[in-house]
């Protein structure tokens, strides 16, 4: 039976009109960019934009839009990064079993880092549930690792339009300060997260998988602060390095 005008919904319709556009654009769009390609009013798109980022189909990186991460949990992971999950898991599982920590590989989307995959460790910890979600690069050792080793020109693009948005009373919210610390990631070859994306919980990343021109993915090793001392911090960045190290050879 053919279906007409008088049973669909205009508003669903202008939504997935939407989500087509945000998927074209790449680099993602502004409202009124947005709006003046679909022929609508930015008030009308504001709408839209704001009722599917509540719900995670959309998200907002300065005034710019792109697709969420529940559209990704929906459409699920390329093939690319199925093999980078299923080459860097057992890595990652052999690591759990040596510090009795939850281990989480991410990607870098944008301005934030993507968690992939979690192999968790016998702590439970509220960051397990955030596979999937978009977290913040300079809140995290996943974030960081990435930013400390991307190319110059890269990290300065990324630098200028990331907003340094306060998680707790740790997270670095002044750029200097932020650069600076890269600077000692870069130098000791690992990121730390200390409590800064969530408050209780320290951890240490370091990024894997340069096969092109920086790294897209990192490993992060995370653990109650009140469990971790620097003694386990140069243990885990050590075991974080050899996994780097073994994930390269699999790539070469």
């Amino acid at each position: 039976m053919s279906q007409n005008s008088s049973n669909t919904s205009k508003t669903v319709l202008k939504a997935l009109e939407l989500f087509e556009v945000l998927g074209q654009t790449g680099g993602g769009a502004t409202n009124a960019e947005l709006a003046s390609r679909m022929d609508i009013s930015p008030s009308t798109c504001h709408r839209l934009l704001n009722t599917l980022e509540s719900k995670g189909y959309v998200a907002r990186e300065e005034k710019k839009y792109h697709l969420g991460y529940k559209v990704f949990q929906l459409k699920g992971l390329t093939r690319k990064q199925e093999r980078v999950k299923r080459i860097v898991r057992p890595f990652m599982e052999e690591l759990e079993i040596k510090c009795g920590n939850t281990v989480g590989l991410g990607m870098r989307r944008g301005l934030n880092v993507i968690p992939i995959e979690i192999v968790r460790g016998s702590q439970y910890l509220m960051v397990n549930n955030n596979l999937g979600k978009p977290i913040p690069l300079h809140a995290t050792s996943l974030g960081k690792s990435l930013l400390a080793f991307c190319p110059e020109e890269v990290r300065r693009l990324i630098l200028s339009q990331i907003t340094l948005s306060r998680r707790t009373d740790k997270t670095i919210i002044s750029k200097g300060k932020l650069i600076a610390e890269l600077d000692k990631v870069r130098e000791r070859g690992y990121a730390v997260d200390n409590e800064e994306f969530t408050e209780g919980v320290v951890c240490v990343g370091v990024p894997v998988l340069e096969v092109t021109d920086y790294p897209k993915y990192a490993v992060s090793v995370l653990s109650p602060a009140a469990r971790m001392n620097d003694d386990k911090i140069d243990k885990i960045a050590g075991g974080l390095k050899d996994v780097r190290e073994r994930v390269a050879r699999r790539f070469t």
